[in-house]
């Protein structure tokens, strides 16, 4: 774990090296609805062995940079990352865009990760 202050803090220490590839162009590029731009690395047998923190099951680590400048990371299964594409369609409130919340983890079709609730990306937040 990143515990430096900076764009990677709080990442996994893959986070930086995966970055790295996304920078010089490698992955599988998705920009979702909600604005930002997701990229799946597939991991591979060198990465596994360099970096303890990536689970046997992962395929892919997918990255995005938040509007503050920060990189989160979350490794997924291709069918995690098949279904993210689908439903990432659909779009996060204005509220929770900028949040950080893990959209793979979270994301729901029609529906604000955050708040949980259906409402559009103009409407008011149901919440307040």
């Amino acid at each position: 774990m990143n515990t430096s202050p900076g764009k990677f803090e709080s990442e996994p220490d893959y986070a930086e090296h995966f970055w790295t590839l996304v920078v010089e162009g490698e992955g599988e590029v998705h920009g979702a609805a909600d604005g930002y731009t997701y990229t799946a690395i597939e991991v591979t047998p060198e990465d596994r062995a360099t970096f303890s923190e990536l689970d046997a099951t992962s395929d892919f680590v997918v990255l995005w940079e938040t509007d503050s400048g920060f990189v989160w990371s979350r490794q997924a299964t291709v069918s995690e990352w098949e279904d993210f594409k689908i439903e990432s369609e659909t779009f996060f409130c204005e509220r929770c865009r900028g949040s950080g919340v893990d959209p793979i983890e979270h994301h729901e079709h029609d529906v604000c990760s955050i708040c949980r609730r259906r409402h559009g990306p103009e409407e008011t937040h149901p919440c307040e």
